[in-house]
C-alpha cells in the first residue's frame, strides 16, 4: 500500500511541474505583448 501511495504523489508533483511551466509560458508571452515596440 505504501508503494502506491509514494508512486500516486510521484505523479503529482510531475503535474504540478508541469502547470508551472504552463504558467511560466503564459506570463512570458503576455509580457511580450505589453512590451514597447
Amino acid at each position: 500500500e505504501e508503494e502506491e501511495e509514494e508512486e500516486e504523489e510521484e505523479e503529482e508533483e510531475e503535474e504540478e511541474e508541469e502547470e508551472k511551466d504552463r504558467d511560466e509560458n503564459e506570463v512570458q508571452e503576455e509580457v511580450r505583448v505589453w512590451e514597447p515596440g
